[in-house]
Order: C-alpha cells, then sequence, then structure tokens
C-alpha cells in the first residue's frame, strides 16, 4: 500500500511539473518572441550584453537546463561564440528559477485557485485581444499546476517519511551515501530533462529527513550548478564548436561540484527553510557566473587544446544540440529566425562578391567564392526546411504556427534570390565570353544591379522581423521596377549602334531577368517577415 501511494503520488506530481513548467515557458517565451529576435541578432557584443541576452532568455525558458540546450544549439549554428555563450548562459541561470520560486512559495490552495481562474480567460480570447487572454490564461494554468505539483510532492513524501529505514539503509556510510545522491540526481537529471524539478524533489526529502539528509545534500549539488550534464552523450555528436561549449562548461560544472560538495555537507543548514534554501542556489549561482569572467580565458584556451581544429574548418549546423526535438517550438522558432539572419548576411556577401566580380576583371577566384556560397545557402536551406519540419510535428499555437509558416516562406524566398544572384554572375561570364564591351555593359547595368542590392538589404535589414514601413518599401520597389524597364528598353540602341550584337543582346536580357527577380523575391521576401 506504501508503495503504491508514494510513487502514484510522485509520479503524479512530476508529470503535473512538467506539464506545469512547459506551459508556463511556452506562453512566456511566446510573449518574449519579437524582443528575443531582436536582442540574438548579433551573435557577438559585449560582456552586459551577453548578460542581457541570458537575463532575456533565462527568465521565460524557467529551466537552466533548457537554457544551455537553446544556447548549445546556437553555438553550434554559429549564431554565439563560445565566449559569449559562456556568459549567456551562467547568468542566465541565475534568472532561471522563477519555477523554483513558485514550487517552494505557492501553497496548493492558492495554486487550485489560480488553476481555476485560468479557464475565465480561455472563454474571452475572442477578436483582436484573443492572444492575450490566451497567454494570460496559460500563465495562470501552468503556476496552478506547479504549486499543485508540489503540493502532492508533500504528500507524498509524508507518507514516506514513516518508512526512514529505507533512507538509512543508503546512509550506512559515507561514502554509499555520497555516490548514492550524485548517481541518483544525474540519473533524474537524463531522465527528466528538468533540472527545477531535481531541486524541489530533493529539497523536500531532505527537509522531512533532517537527521538523513546527506544523500539529498550531494545530489542537489548537480542541479544547482551542473545543469549541463545530462548533454554528455549528445554533445560528442556535435561539431567541434558545440563540443567545446558543452564539454568545457561540464568541466567547469564538474570542478565546482567537487567543491561545493563537502561545503554542502558541513552546512545542512540549508534544509531549515525554503527562502534560505533560494539564498544559497541564488548565492551558488551567482558566484558560478563571477568565477567564469575571471576563468573565461584560461577555459577558452583549455577547449582549443582539447578540442583543436582538425583538417578542413567545419560547417555549423542546427542539428544535434538545441534541434528542434530538444527545445520548445517557442525557442526553437527563435532559433530558427536567427539562422535565417545569418542566411542572409551570407547573401549580402554573394552581392558584394558579384560586384567585385564585375569591376576587378572578372577574376576567377571571386566567381569560385560566389559559386561556394550559393551551395552553402542551398545546404543552409536544406538544414533549416528539416529544421521546422520537426517543430510542425510538436503540438503548436496558431501564433507559433504562423511564425512558422512564416519562416518557411522566408527561406524559400532567401534560397531562390541566392539562385538568382548566381545566375548573374553566370551571366557576366557569358557576356564577357561572348566578346562583347564591358563598358556598355558597366554602363547600364551596374546602376540597377547596386539599386536591387540596397533594396534587398534595407527591406532585411532585421530578417526576420520587418521594422519599415510598407508605403516606403513598395515606393522603393516601384521606383527599382521603373528603372529596370527604362534599361530593359535602351537595350534596342545598344543594337542599333552596334555597341553589342545579337548574342550579346540575349545575355545582357537573360542578366536583366535576372536582377528584376532579385528584386521580386526581395518584395516577397519582405511580405513574408514577422
Amino acid at each position: 500500500m506504501f508503495s503504491i501511494l508514494f510513487y502514484s503520488k510522485l509520479l503524479a506530481s512530476v508529470v503535473l511539473f512538467i506539464f506545469g513548467l512547459r506551459i508556463l515557458s511556452f506562453n512566456l517565451l511566446e510573449v518574449f518572441e519579437i524582443p528575443l529576435f531582436r536582442l540574438f541578432r548579433d551573435p557577438k557584443g559585449s560582456t552586459p550584453k551577453a548578460m542581457l541576452k541570458g537575463l532575456s532568455l533565462g527568465a521565460p525558458s524557467l529551466e537552466g537546463h533548457k537554457l544551455i540546450s537553446s544556447v548549445g544549439g546556437m553555438v553550434q549554428a554559429g549564431l554565439l561564440s563560445q565566449r559569449h555563450a559562456l556568459v549567456v548562459t551562467t547568468f542566465g541561470q541565475i534568472f532561471s528559477l522563477f519555477g523554483l520560486i513558485l514550487a517552494l512559495f505557492v501553497p496548493m490552495e492558492k495554486g487550485i485557485v489560480m488553476l481555476g481562474l485560468g479557464f475565465l480567460p480561455l472563454i474571452l480570447a475572442r477578436g483582436k485581444w484573443e492572444e492575450v487572454f490566451r497567454n494570460l490564461a496559460f500563465v495562470l494554468i501552468g503556476i496552478g499546476l506547479i504549486s499543485l505539483a508540489s503540493g502532492l510532492l508533500n504528500e507524498g513524501i509524508l507518507i514516506l517519511q514513516s518508512h526512514q529505514e529505507l533512507i538509512s539503509s543508503f546512509n550506512s556510510s559515507f561514502i554509499l551515501s555520497v555516490v548514492t545522491g550524485i548517481i541518483l540526481s544525474f540519473l533524474t537529471l537524463l531522465v527528466l530533462e528538468k533540472d527545477t524539478i531535481l531541486l524541489v524533489i530533493f529539497f523536500k526529502l531532505g527537509l522531512l529527513f533532517p537527521n538523513e539528509n546527506l544523500i539529498f545534500l550531494v545530489a542537489l549539488a548537480i542541479p544547482i550548478l551542473g545543469s549541463s550534464l545530462g548533454y554528455w552523450p549528445l554533445a560528442n555528436k556535435s561539431n567541434i564548436y558545440g563540443k567545446r561549449f558543452f564539454k568545457v562548461l561540464i568541466l567547469f560544472e564538474v570542478v565546482l561540484i567537487a567543491l561545493v560538495i563537502p561545503a554542502l555537507i558541513r552546512y545542512p543548514e540549508i534544509f531549515y527553510s525554503p527562502v534560505r534554501f533560494l539564498l544559497l542556489v541564488l548565492s551558488l549561482r551567482v558566484t558560478k557566473f563571477v568565477l567564469l569572467l575571471i576563468f573565461q580565458p584560461i577555459l577558452n584556451r583549455v577547449s582549443l587544446k582539447l578540442f583543436p581544429q582538425q583538417g578542413h574548418r567545419e560547417n555549423f549546423q542546427l542539428g544535434v544540440l538545441g534541434d528542434s526535438r530538444h527545445l520548445s517550438p517557442p525557442l526553437a522558432l527563435i532559433q530558427a529566425g536567427f539562422h535565417l539572419a545569418k542566411l542572409q548576411s551570407v547573401i549580402l556577401r554573394m552581392f558584394d562578391l558579384v560586384h567585385s566580380y564585375a569591376t576587378d576583371n572578372y577574376h576567377a577566384r571571386n566567381l569560385a567564392k560566389i559559386k561556394d556560397y550559393e551551395r552553402i545557402i542551398d545546404n543552409m536551406q536544406v538544414e533549416i526546411q528539416s529544421y521546422l519540419r520537426g517543430v510542425s510535428e510538436k503540438e503548436l499555437t496558431s501564433h507559433q504556427a504562423y511564425t512558422l509558416q512564416k519562416l518557411v516562406l522566408q527561406s524559400q524566398e532567401l534560397e531562390s534570390i541566392s539562385d538568382y544572384i548566381d545566375k548573374v554572375a553566370s551571366y557576366l561570364t557569358a557576356f564577357l565570353e561572348s566578346g562583347e564591351s564591358l563598358d556598355s555593359l558597366k554602363e547600364s547595368t551596374f546602376s540597377y544591379y547596386l539599386d536591387v542590392s540596397k533594396f534587398y538589404s534595407q527591406v532585411t535589414v532585421n530578417l526576420p522581423l520587418n521594422v519599415m514601413d510598407e508605403k516606403e518599401v513598395i515606393e522603393m520597389s516601384k521606383k527599382i521596377k521603373s528603372h529596370g524597364n527604362d534599361l530593359r528598353h535602351s537595350l534596342g540602341e545598344l543594337v542599333e549602334t552596334h555597341r553589342i550584337g545579337a548574342s550579346g543582346l540575349l545575355v545582357l536580357s537573360d542578366l536583366f531577368n535576372a536582377i528584376k527577380k532579385i528584386r521580386s523575391h526581395s518584395l516577397k521576401l519582405y511580405n513574408n517577415l514577422l
């Protein structure tokens, strides 16, 4: 009877914790979606900016484990440098304790009330306020589920308290207790992937076993300081950038855990009150962040020494760490947006390379770079489509489904633009090989090409977000279209004056069509921005 009651309440509380944290985190991240897009667009920046990124991502994530998954994926995709990512991670973990605060301080009775109140906004979710009411409803429901889970856990542990011989059997020796605590915590982290749940479970167990809490004291060290330990198996499958970030972070956390465990054993008073415990977790995570800032140069050198670059430079990728299987839909969509922004910057480089190719005597090296970039963009587009396909298999809100659709369309338009830029380079080569005068080409084409390049740059300046006025964009597009039509009418004059031949005219016509298509797809891309 004891086993059934205890394990049923424990299982119910864990399930409610998972769903409560998930619902609350999903809706908070959805609210912060646009600010996060803007903030994470720059992959570098100063330490204060990295701290701001950690705060903005850690607070709505509610989980240090989830935060690390997201940041690791960005490192692997080339969206964050290792130095920047370590600061984002450790500082963000300080602010990912909101779920723990709810579990420790919101009583079960108030949680039930909030759970009931959460259904009222769902009834009012109509019209233009639908998203606001829906987010409010699920925030209240998430808080209610977390407090309800905490209450069920208390009831289950009270049942366990009358069977202290189960806990005492593991405290027969100091070494056995320490090893048991580490194994118990590590395995639970691997299974649940929720460090907040571990903190609540082990703290409450230790609170009700004040004389035999050595196991729980040791077990707490991992969720407090070592949230990344659960990613060791996945880190082995990542590219070199993911390996450096994850394994150096794991090494750093293991050293801190080894230092903290003796202190926890020496001062077991942390179980005396939830307030004291919360202050301990907060102080240890702040200390972890400060130590990281102090020893970061050493950690960077260690990462380069342990994981040197082998052979050619590895490609960045979205897969394995931080992919759509290991992220909640809001985080996955945000990360996909960062990857699209990177793709947009690669296309800007293609524009510059084509211009350099035409003005630098058609150097073959520039043409080779253009072809390489076009292949890279094709691969990136395939990768992001596959990534978003994984996101689409999850349960999405209407807003998330809309964002997903827009991101898919953006990736398609970006890939089309890169194809036409590559065609421009090919037509320039064909025009050169036809033996026509390059001066006529430069006079008639370059101003049009530069206008289109500038148009693309302006409408995608903050991709995947829209920051330009629609009327201004349409006006720019019309002017460029008119410019292109004027140039097309002038092609006949070039033939009549014998400045180019018929073969050159055909190539030049194809060239103008390719540039025209770039403008058209840039306008379509603008219409699909968020």
